[in-house]
This record gives structure tokens, sequence and C-alpha cells, in this order.
């Protein structure tokens, strides 16, 4: 059971894995590699994720959503001129997703990029909860690309969305808690994000996982465990993985089918 007596995050973590949290699509994102632990990187475009508080707009819930799905689609579409006129009143009108998207619009477009007002609308939609907008915000502050790279702000964001159910977030936390970056250093907890992210099928996730249990990294050493989330990544043809199951001669330590704990 979570006490909480423990310091936020790790209380935050306790109820995250106990009950679970909002789902979401997985985001596009590229791999870098650092060792045999990896992150992923700045997320150019994601899907429509809807905050959960809920704002008084002029517009009726239903004419609301019905519009800001329209805007969406130009978006996606590439009729991005359409799009923005679309987007920046429902933006105005306190949309999470309009203001997502318009963040999306003055990151991406070259005609309209504007880093200044990228950041301002991915936090107006990340104060409201948008999963999607505390990712990407949380990307900027650790890439420094368009905002001074801030590795406190970075890891806060994370967080947010890794209790939100973004995978990748809960990869890139537990990245930052195994290197100390942002927040202290914690085998602990870099271990217990990378499960949250490896049981909702973040391939790189499994094989950070697998590792740590290889190593001891956070966990008590356990090969069965190390084979098993190996395997999952290596079948989806993650390089890191394929290296650690030859290196770790993990084919003596895999039960086909079943997995160590059941």
């Amino acid at each position: 059971m979570c006490k909480s007596g423990f310091v936020e995050t790790l209380y935050s973590l306790c109820l995250f894995l106990q009950i679970g949290f909002l789902s979401v699509t997985p985001l596009n994102a590229h791999e870098q590699t650092n060792g045999w632990e990896c992150k992923v990187a700045l997320v150019k475009q994601s899907t429509q994720c809807h905050s959960k508080k809920v704002r008084a707009t002029k517009l009726s819930a239903n004419n609301l959503k019905a519009a800001v799905n329209q805007a969406e689609s130009l978006y996606l579409l590439g009729k991005h001129d359409e799009a923005f006129k679309a987007l920046r009143p429902l933006a105005l009108q306190g949309s999470a997703s309009a203001q997502f998207y318009l963040a999306e619009l003055y990151q991406t477009d070259t005609k309209k990029s504007d880093k200044d007002k990228t950041i301002f609308w991915y936090r107006k939609a990340a104060d409201q909860g948008n999963p999607n907008a505390q990712f990407n915000l949380a990307n900027a502050y650790y890439n420094g690309r368009i905002v001074r790279t801030d590795l406190l702000k970075a890891a806060k964001w994370y967080q947010r969305a890794a209790i939100s159910g973004v995978p990748e977030a809960q990869l890139n936390l537990g990245f930052m808690y195994s290197r100390g970056k942002g927040v202290p250093k914690n085998d602990e907890v870099a271990t217990l994000w990378y499960e949250a992210a490896a049981k909702r099928g973040n391939i790189k996730a499994q094989s950070n996982l697998g590792y740590r249990y290889c190593i001891g990294a956070g966990v008590q050493i356990s090969f069965a465990q190390c084979a098993y989330w190996v395997k999952q990544a290596m079948d989806k043809g993650n390089e890191n993985a394929k290296k650690i199951w030859v290196a770790y001669k993990l084919e003596r330590h895999f039960k086909r089918g079943k997995h160590p704990m059941s």
C-alpha cells in the first residue's frame, strides 16, 4: 500500500503503479542511445489528447469539441493556414487541445515559426493537463532547442506526463533518474518508471528494464526477469536488446511463453 509519507515522486509513482492513470496513444519519437539505456527525443506531431479539466467557453461543449476536431483535421492534412485561423480562437477560448495544436503549428510551420509562442501555448495546454503538451514541453526544456535548457523543468513536466500515462515520458523520467539529470540520481525510482513504460509496451523501456535486472540497478538481480524483458524488446527489433541478449547469454534463462513471476 502507498504511504503519504513517501517523497512526492515516490508517492505519485506508487499510486500510478497501483491503480493506473490515463493511457494515450504512443507518440512518434526518435531514439537516442546512451550505452545500453536510451531515451526519446523531441516530438513534432502527436495525437489529440483532451484535458482532464473543463473550462467554460463561448461555444457549447459539443460545438467546441466539433470545432476542435475540424481544426485538428485541417492541421493533420497539412492545411496549416486554415488550421491556424480555426485553432487560434479556440485556443483563446481555453481549449487545451486547440492550444496544443497551435503550439505545434508555431513549432513546425516554417512561415509561422515562433519559439516564444510555441512555449506559451504548450504551457497553456500543459497547465490544463494535456499529456502531449506536458511531454513536448518537457522535451523542449530537456533538449534546449526552442527554449533554454532547464532540466528541473524538464523533470517536472516529464513527471506530469508520466503520471498521465505517456510511456515515452515514463521512459525519459526513468532515464533522468538513472543519470541524476535534473533530479537526484535514484536507481530504484528509475527502474520503477522504466517498468511502468515497459508494461505499456514501450520497447526501449523493456530493453532498459531488462538490462537493469541483469546488473541489479535499482532492483535485485534476476536473469529470468532480464531475459523476459530483453526478449520482449528484441522480438520488436531493438538493437540494444540484441546486444544484451548475447552479452549475458540470456537464452538459458528465458522461460518461453511465460513471465518469470507467473
